[in-house]
This record gives structure tokens, C-alpha cells and sequence, in this order.
């Protein structure tokens, strides 16, 4: 949202709209109150500083934080997968959020220094989606609200506890009930925190159950190549040849989202390798509509991602509205194996 669609809104012109927003003078007050009220219709809000809030509409600036708006936060150094699976989030996120009369923002954070001061001004609580914050950093958006969605407990405050870990066990259950002699992890290249607790989960299972494992890394694809679906292919390409080179059929493999499994079944088929028989696939519920197609359909963990965002947005209206009530609270969402189709 800029100056320049206000004014467009409000029929002045941007320099007209500056002045409001700054407080300057000779402007008629119909036309001031005209422009105030466009852009609290349209959801902006100057931010700049307390002064300049207040003047432009006129009231103490505490009432700003009353808007209900949300900060969801990304700290990983995001690969493309980072990427689809961060979608799937935003989306039910923003869901949810909007259900309860709360607006979101995201904003993908890596280099860790601390957020611009006006982005804490007027956002009235923060979710942390994906890597840690450093201390700095946290311990300036914990003057807001903060909810944590990771599998563990990282940070201090109020956690939504994902069940990546757990996923791990179910896709180790799901193998043995088939039979299978050897199970395969594929996690990404220089995997992000949850890949590494769905890797933890499914290593301490396999353990346990003394079932042959190995974790085939998928290979980055070739500087050149950009994030993308493009480098996806390749790194499955790169992938499935290692695994069809290494592996005594038939295998089961673990992926860590629907996009992937779907570009290793494709590739598969046209080396002669039926998905379903030789190759037995499991993968995390991320862009589920990518396996729809597929046939035989495999299997996938649905990660509660609509059930996390529902009590995400719950955990931060009560703090909103009660900010020094109680304890730090943790929630857990369990994830569900749904059967693929033969």
C-alpha cells in the first residue's frame, strides 16, 4: 500500500495525502478527514513514528496496536523447498487469522539483525515460522505477543508444538507394515530444522525396530541452475539415479514433501521402476495436490496445518487481549498418516 493509491482513493493528490499523514496545515478539514478515513478503510497506517501517528488521525498512539495484526517471521536461509512447504503455512495461517478479524504480514528475516522499529510499532503479535531468532532479536519482539511453531520448545513463550518429529515414527510404522527390508530418508541439501527432526524421528524408529536405513541426501543442483522447480528435478534426478544405482528393490522412501514424490515417481517410470511395487513412497502432507494424479497414490502425513493455524491465531487473541495472563502455554498438534490408494 502506498501514498500514491491513496491519494488515487481519496481524489487528492500524494502531496496532499504527505501532508495529512505529517500534519501540515492550509488542508480543508473535510479533505483531511476524507483522506484519514481511505486509509483506514484500506489498512494503512504510517510508519514512521508515534508523532506522526498521532497527528495523522488524531488519537493517542496505543490505539494503533488495537488493529490486530499479525507478524509471522521466517529466520531459515530458504531453499526452494523451504519455500513450498513455508506456503502451505502461510496460507492456513492467514486463514485462520482473517477468520478471527486479525490481518498478516510475513516477512522472511534471515540476516538477523533487529526488525526495523516501526514493524514492531504497529504489529500487535509475532508467530515464528521457520529457524530461531538470535537474542537481540528476540528480545525485541518479545515486548509483542509471540507464538513459536517448532516441534521442540526453542525459545521462551507460548508454542505450538508441530509434529515433525512424531512424523518420523509414523512414516518407520508405515514401512514395517508393508514389509519392507530397507527404508530410505530423502531430506534436503543442508536440511532446515524440521527436516532434521523428521530425519531424528524416523532414525530413532528404525533403530529401535532394527530396520536397514540409510539417509540419501538429495544432491543440490549446479550453481547455475536457480531455486526453483527447475533445480527440484535435478536434485531428484540426481537423487533417484544414486538410489537406483545403490538400492536392492523393493525400497521404501521417505520425502519430505508432495512435490518432490511426485517428480521422483515420473522420473522412475520412464527408467522402467513402478512407484507402488518397487519403490513404496511416504511422504510429509506439503502441496498435497501434487500426488492427486498420481497412480498408485502414495501415502502421506498430514501435519494438522489447518488445526495449527486455528490454535495459533487463538494463542495470540488471548495474549492480545491479556498479555500478562498466566503461564507460558505449549499446544501439540499430532500429525495423521492418510493411506495412499492402490
Amino acid at each position: 500500500m502506498r501514498i500514491v493509491d491513496i491519494a488515487a482513493a481519496a481524489g487528492v493528490s500524494p502531496s496532499t495525502v504527505s501532508r495529512v499523514i505529517h500534519g501540515g496545515k492550509n488542508i480543508a478539514p473535510a479533505t483531511a478527514e476524507l483522506v484519514r478515513r481511505i486509509m483506514k478503510q484500506m489498512g494503512y497506517y504510517p510508519g514512521s513514528s508515534r508523532k506522526v501517528s498521532e497527528q495523522a488521525f488524531g488519537i493517542p498512539y496505543p490505539e494503533l496496536s488495537r488493529r490486530g495484526q499479525v507478524m509471522v517471521l521466517s529466520f531459515s536461509y530458504q531453499s526452494w523447498l523451504d519455500s513450498i512447504c513455508c506456503l502451505d503455512n502461510l496460507n492456513c495461517l492467514s486463514t485462520a487469522l482473517v477468520h478471527h478479524g486479525l490481518g498478516m504480514n510475513f516477512l522472511h528475516w534471515p540476516n538477523m539483525y533487529c526488525l526495523p522499529s516501526d514493524v514492531c510499532e504497529i504489529t500487535d503479535g509475532f508467530i515464528l515460522l521457520q529457524g530461531q531468532p538470535p537474542s537481540p532479536l528476540w528480545r525485541q519482539i518479545h515486548s509483542k505477543p509471540v507464538v513459536s511453531l517448532f516441534s521442540h520448545p526453542t525459545t521462551p513463550g507460548d508454542h505450538i508444538l508441530v509434529g515433525h518429529y512424531q512424523a518420523g515414527h509414523l512414516a518407520g510404522d508405515y514401512f514395517q507394515q508393508k514389509g519392507l527390508s530397507r527404508v530410505v530418508l530423502m531430506t534436503p541439501a543442508n536440511p532446515p530444522a524440521y527436516a532434521e527432526q523428521q530425519a531424528e524421528g524416523f532414525r530413532i524408529f528404525c533403530r529401535r525396530e532394527q530396520m536397514p536405513f540409510e539417509e540419501c541426501l538429495l544432491v543440490p543442483p549446479a550453481h547455475e541452475i536457480p531455486l526453483g522447480p527447475v533445480a527440484a528435478e535435478c536434485m531428484i534426478v540426481q537423487a533417484m539415479e544414486k538410489l537406483i544405482e545403490e538400492a536392492s528393490f523393493p525400497i521404501g522412501v521417505f520425502m519430505p514433501s508432495c512435490c518432490l514424490t511426485a517428480l521422483a515417481y515420473r522420473y522412475l517410470q520412464t527408467r522402467g521402476i513402478v512407484p507402488g511395487k518397487d519403490v513404496q513412497f511416504i511422504c510429509l502432507g506439503y502441496q498435497v495436490s501434487a500426488i492427486l494424479g498420481l497412480c498408485p497414490r502414495p501415502a502421506y502425513i498430514d501435519m494438522g496445518l489447518s488445526e495449527i493455524a486455528e490454535n495459533t491465531a487463538q494463542l495470540l487473541i488471548l495474549r492480545i487481549k491479556n498479555p500478562q495472563s498466566g503461564r507460558a502455554l505449549q499446544v501439540s498438534v499430532s500429525p495423521r498418516l492418510v493411506v495412499g490408494e492402490n
